[in-house]
């Protein structure tokens, strides 16, 4: 039962100045026992900047939903099927951006406060327990923990990691480990939360939480350097069988996922210490030869499945083994995003330990778009088409509209129109088009313009998206917002 009567904003104590200025992931930790049956718990949570939720080792959630200067928003999540009796443990990752615009994702508001909120309960048999944020919770700085821009002139997601395996982190997420080496936490007084941040002024999530179903990739595209057969990464891709790399060596291979995906990438290790892994997340194989597109310059895609004559070019994560892990207790790499790709290659350069991959696969998440309509034509060729363009709007919802989930993940104005009209036309939801809707209301400049997209850290003008004159908007309520072109 926690000591106390509310449930305050909290922070890790081991915070500095230089701590504000980059992006952390900071752990927190909670340690509850249960001696009833448990019939409903309930949890309220939201952070400064994104959490991550997870009970007793499993991934339960991730939020807030994405707000703006106007509305942030909590998740009410029901955490019944993730406890049992005896001790459970509720852990939090953090990720927490500073309020600079260029050191975090365009599309994520924060503060000048980091913090972690959360308040629930536990109803059992005979008793009802509070949960909540509160003096009692131990947290931990990851300072192994780096967040690396995805291009040098334009990148608006921030996302990509670049981390090592903390040992003080090891296991973290199981109930019986010690705590080690964390610290306290310091309780925020209300006085020194900003106004949108106070329990009070919390709206509540607006659109369902995001589908996640475990997925494989479906092949090993090319081998480039490798001393296991392409079997043998087939096995470990497809069925799980570990795959060892012995010490000193420089490993190199290409696999694919069949198609676009967005997903949470899921590692496992054993042994291994000083290994790197560099995982490149790619759309496409691209030629050598490049062009200009607004100023910046890309390579030229032809035959994007062509690994003969192209390349993969893309974003990347860097981890370093720790090598803790074991065959019953693997070393974990979970980086905190999702990410978007179609192929991978993965680098991995073994030092004095080989290293054994025992898991390779990911989480694929996107919105519940549950498709009612259907097109059936003489021309065959539509049927692709349909296919096509069904699979592009759901890979582009999430807990916004996205304009692209590899690039951007940003919600533009006249992008977004068409994909709100698309759901109309093959789906009868229209939870993600009200969001959209209000998003851009909110983002509504005193001079009238909008912004071109929205949710947005800072003003995001652009001439011809930005006359809110070519629009009709009714704001009555939330629930009858329309929007209509003139």
């Amino acid at each position: 039962m926690s000591k106390r009567q509310n449930a305050a904003w909290i922070w890790t104590q081991d915070w500095s100045s230089k701590d504000q200025q980059v992006a952390r992931l900071v752990c927190f930790r909670k340690r509850i026992q249960i001696n009833e049956h448990v019939e409903k718990a309930s949890l309220k949570v939201t952070a400064d900047s994104r959490y991550k939720l997870f009970i007793n080792s499993k991934f339960v959630q991730v939020g807030p939903l994405k707000g703006n200067r106007q509305k942030w928003y909590y998740d009410q999540i029901d955490i019944t099927k993730y406890l049992h009796l005896g001790s459970n443990t509720i852990a939090i990752q953090v990720l927490r951006y500073p309020a600079i615009h260029l050191a975090g994702n365009y599309s994520v508001t924060r503060t000048e406060m980091p913090g972690l909120y959360l308040n629930g309960y536990i109803q059992t048999v005979n008793n009802v327990m509070t949960i909540q944020t509160d003096e009692t919770w131990k947290s931990f700085n990851d300072r192994q923990f780096e967040i690396v821009s995805e291009a040098s002139d334009f990148a608006p997601m921030q996302i990509y990691e670049k981390r090592r395996g903390e040992p003080l982190l090891k296991y973290w997420l199981d109930a019986d480990i010690s705590c080690e080496g964390w610290h306290s936490v310091r309780v925020i007084s209300n006085q020194q939360v900003p106004m949108i941040l106070q329990p009070q002024n919390l709206y509540k999530r607006t659109v369902p939480f995001m589908e996640r179903r475990l997925s494989h990739f479906s092949t090993v595209k090319k081998i480039v350097n490798s001393n296991q057969s392409s079997d043998s990464w087939r096995d470990l891709l497809v069925d799980d069988q570990p795959l060892t790399i012995g010490a000193h060596q420089h490993t190199i291979v290409e696999i694919s996922a069949g198609s676009e995906q967005t997903g949470y990438l899921r590692l496992n290790f054993n042994h291994g210490a000083g290994t790197q892994v560099k995982i490149i997340q790619s759309e496409a194989y691209a030629l050598s030869q490049t062009t200009v597109v607004n100023g910046l310059t890309i390579p030229i895609k032809k035959d994007r499945e062509d690994e003969v004559h192209g390349h993969l070019e893309g974003f990347f994560d860097t981890y370093f083994v720790s090598g803790y892990g074991t065959t019953t207790h693997p070393e974990k790499y979970r980086p905190f995003w999702f990410r978007t790709f179609r192929f991978i290659r993965l680098e991995i350069v073994t030092n004095e330990q080989p290293v054994t991959i025992s898991q390779f696969d990911y989480e694929s998440t996107m919105y519940p778009l549950v498709v009612k309509s259907a097109v059936k034509t003489s021309d065959t060729s539509l049927s692709d088409i349909w296919q096509l363009s069904e699979r592009t709007l759901s890979h582009c919802m999430h807990e916004t509209y996205e304009d692209c989930p590899y690039y951007e993940q940003q919600q533009y104005l006249m992008d977004t129109r068409a994909q709100i009209l698309y759901t109309y036309a093959i789906a009868a939801d229209d939870r993600l088009a009200r969001k959209a809707i209000d998003d851009f209301k909110c983002s509504q400049n005193k001079d009238g313009t909008l912004n071109a997209s929205a949710p947005n850290y800072e003003e995001n003008i652009i001439p011809t998206f930005a006359d809110s004159r070519k629009y009709i908007s009714l704001f009555s309520t939330p629930s009858n917002s329309i929007w209509l072109l003139r």
